[in-house]
């Protein structure tokens, strides 16, 4: 029986060994040595499986050998407590093995996204490139990121653009990352497997490709997003510094006005002077005559230029369109190109209107310009004025609908057409579908805004390739009595000896106004400057009878000449020329003071200066005494 228990003990502990060396290969894999540890263990259990046998079906006949079975039990006791202590010592190292592989494919992997992404970072740098250019680049890294190089291939689609490695087609593996530009999707990056491959966290991709490509899909994002911040600081800055050259250009429009006027003041006195010499002879006289109007002209010249530069409120007065499309015409015709039929229509009736003629002009010419820009091949620009058709009618907003009648200034081309998505946007300062250098995007920005001070209404029609159509809606107005032509002013007779102080700094005009006042009885005392006025009126206060002030002093202007002398308490009368068309002076709260602008007729201020003295009245100039 001590035997047979023996075999049995050891048979169980063979089994077990064997049992322990099975788990080991499954954990540590096909080791060779583990594997013929197995096979002895499993032989050896198999011996005493045999004994056992052989011992409980012979009992009489067969007798192991005690020393024999002795030993082998000893060797099974040897063996499991060797397996049970070494297994898990070998288990330990090829786990320890096994992640330190994956804890490598982990690394592999971070420096893959780690590459990418500094990669990108290279590529963003380049401040020379297009954002296509950029996209591109970033496009070809990403594939080599990616588990199966090989066979990845990559695409940015960003709106209407998409952007692709060479190899890229229809895959059967795809995976996405939307794109977002301030929480809104504007486009998806792509990465693609052209041949299948075994499944791992979404299909053949792996959880860090996902969340790479969800870094990179963020990375463009701001990418885009920046690029089109630098694109509208680009183009505020480029409009800051037009309007900049538009105030410039208005300050020199200014500065031109004030010495035009200056220069037609003195064409003017001139020609007085030489009409009250030679007489009236009638060749002389439209001689002159021709001079005055053309001073005229010259005079709405600096008056348009005023007006374009915001300096000047506009002017508005009764008038017949057609009559300023017909002045408008007379210059189109000049300035046109001969590739250009140029076809003014009218209808019969009057069409008046009431508006400012000069900002109606730039109003045709602005369209008109803006057609032939259109045409650089030639075509038909067509002008017409006329009642206003339904069409324009239903188009007019709610706050217009209580005039009934309105006019219609028709400008149509047959040019290139505006696209549909850019017709709402013509009317936008400084935007402009042209070139480069030849638009400033502020030609129909200044039609809108006149038609708008007018109380009026422009709609465009476009189709490109197939012209445009701009339709200008004015409000008529009644007719009004025609007024009769203001009386050129009559010199009074002469004074006696009356005192005035002229003060201009334009040495030709003080000379030839001195010389005119001279004429007419006055005694005149000159200044050039504010101090010279000061200085003039402590030395002659109590004589002075007229205040001749040019606006526009050196050292102290003669509208601060005036303050001071109101200031003061003298109401000598003063009358203030100035050269500058917006020029103002309130005379309720001054009605001592009256503002004469440049250019004038001689006799104008002769007579104004004559209107000014009262014969019951001390000057109270003395105070500068």
């Amino acid at each position: 029986m001590l035997v047979t228990g023996m075999v049995t003990l050891a048979a169980g502990l063979q089994l077990a060994a064997a049992v322990l060396v099975a788990r080991v290969l499954r954990i540590t894999g096909r080791s060779a040595a583990w594997l013929l540890i197995a096979i002895v263990a499993l032989l050896m259990a198999v011996r005493r499986c045999i004994v056992l046998h052989r011992c409980l079906a012979h009992s009489d006949l067969f007798s192991p050998d005690l020393l024999a079975e002795s030993v082998g039990l000893a060797i099974s006791v040897l063996m499991l407590i060797g397996i049970a202590r070494l297994g898990p010592f070998f288990i330990s190292i090829v786990q320890s093995r096994e992640a330190l592989r994956d804890r490598t494919r982990a690394v592999q992997e971070r420096m893959k996204k780690l590459n990418c992404l500094y990669g990108i970072s290279r590529i963003v740098e380049q401040a020379d490139i297009s954002l296509d250019e950029m996209l591109q680049q970033i496009v070809n890294t990403i594939p080599a990121s990616w588990q199966y190089p090989d066979i990845a291939c990559a695409c940015v689609v960003l709106g209407d653009m998409t952007i692709a490695t060479s190899n890229c087609q229809n895959a059967p593996w795809i995976l996405s990352s939307p794109i977002q530009v301030e929480g809104v999707s504007v486009g998806r990056v792509d990465v693609g497997y052209l041949e299948a491959r075994p499944a791992c966290d979404e299909g053949p991709f792996q959880r860090e490709e996902r969340n790479l490509l969800n870094v990179i899909a963020e990375r463009i994002g701001h990418i885009v997003e920046r690029r089109r911040m630098q694109s509208e600081c680009a183009t505020l800055q480029e409009q800051l510094n037009q309007a900049q050259k538009m105030e410039a250009v208005g300050q020199l429009a200014a500065g031109v006005a004030h010495d035009f006027n200056n220069l037609i003041t003195l064409i003017l006195a001139h020609t007085g002077q030489v009409r009250e010499r030679i007489g009236q002879t009638p060749e002389v006289t439209a001689a002159l005559e021709v001079v005055e109007n053309a001073a005229r002209q010259a005079t709405e010249v600096t008056r348009s230029l005023m007006t374009f530069s915001s300096f000047v409120p506009a002017s508005k007065e009764q008038l017949d369109l057609r009559e300023v499309l017909r002045d408008s015409v007379r210059m189109l015709v000049r300035t046109l190109p001969a590739s250009i039929e140029l076809v003014a229509e009218a209808c019969e009736q009057p069409q008046r209107v009431l508006a400012d003629p000069t900002q109606l002009n730039q109003v045709v010419l602005n369209l008109a310009f803006n057609a032939r820009d259109a045409m650089p091949q030639g075509g038909r620009l067509t002008l017409r004025v006329g009642s206003a058709s339904t069409d324009d009618l239903r188009t007019l907003p709610d706050g217009l609908n209580a005039c009934t009648d309105w006019v219609c200034l028709l400008v149509r081309d047959t040019g290139v057409g505006i696209p549909r998505d850019l017709v709402s946007r013509v009317f936008e300062p400084f935007f402009t579908t042209k070139p480069r250098g030849q638009g400033t995007g502020l030609g129909l920005p200044v039609v809108h805004g006149i038609i708008r001070e007018h109380r009026g209404h422009i709609r465009v029609h476009s189709e490109p390739g197939a012209g445009t159509e701009f339709h200008v809606l004015l409000p008529t107005c009644v007719a009004a009595e025609p007024k009769t032509a203001a009386p050129v002013p009559v010199p009074p007779a002469r004074v006696d000896d009356a005192l005035v102080l002229l003060a201009e700094d334009n040495t030709p005009l003080r000379r030839i106004i001195t010389s005119v006042l001279q004429n007419q009885g006055f005694r005149v005392v000159q200044a050039v400057d504010g101090e010279a006025v000061l200085a003039a009126l402590s030395r002659h206060g109590s004589d002075l009878r007229v205040l001749i002030l040019d606006v526009d002093l050196p050292r102290l202007s003669g509208r601060a000449c005036l303050r001071r002398i109101r200031s003061a308490g003298c109401h000598t009368p003063a009358i203030l020329i100035a050269a500058s068309p917006d020029a103002q002076w309130n005379t309720h709260e001054d009605p001592d003071t009256q503002l004469l602008r440049k250019p004038f007729r001689m006799e104008e201020l002769t007579g104004a200066a004559c209107a000014a003295l009262r014969p019951d009245r001390r000057s109270e100039a003395e105070v500068f005494v």
